[in-house]
């Protein structure tokens, strides 16, 4: 398991998890900490057996999801080395990007789950839910794309 993240929780958790379980399988997992610079050139060239890629899908439109690492030009399928091609994903991917029927564009990305989940190009693990409690007095606290709190313009009120 190859991360830049590895030693930061919980993804040094969550790698040693799947050593745990993938050593029940008889496979032998070395997790690997990385620089991100080297983690991210890794990645890029296909020198890796597995990675730790924390994402969010921060927009709720799933094609922030599946435009970026399912569709064959996506950002994160050509920078995280994920390699996977497909002409109906692909098909999918735009006519549901489209789409403006509500119920037209939930049928298209039910038939690109199942394409992805029989294809297996990724797995997803987990689902982060970060909760943050604040004083009243504390105004403007936003989250950052990876949902963790940005104090660049916190202010308290009296």
């Amino acid at each position: 398991v190859s991360s830049a993240l590895a030693n930061r929780w919980p993804y040094k958790t969550i790698a040693e998890i799947i050593q745990a379980e993938l050593k029940n399988f008889g496979l032998d997992v070395e997790i690997v900490m990385m620089e991100a610079g080297a983690w991210s050139e890794a990645l890029k060239s296909g020198n890796y057996h597995m990675s730790l890629s924390p994402y969010t899908l921060m927009t709720g439109d799933p094609d922030f999801y599946f435009g970026r690492w399912i569709y064959s030009d996506g950002q994160m399928n050509k920078a995280r080395g994920v390699g996977y091609k497909s002409s109906e994903a692909d098909r999918l991917v735009l006519n549901a990007a489209r789409e403006t029927d509500i119920a037209k564009r939930k049928a298209l990305y039910r038939d690109l789950q199942k394409l992805v989940a029989e294809d297996v190009p990724v797995v997803p693990l987990f689902n982060d839910v970060s909760l943050y409690a604040v004083r009243k007095e504390v105004k403007d606290l936003k989250l950052d794309p990876f949902f963790k709190p940005s104090l660049e313009k916190v202010w308290l009120s009296e």
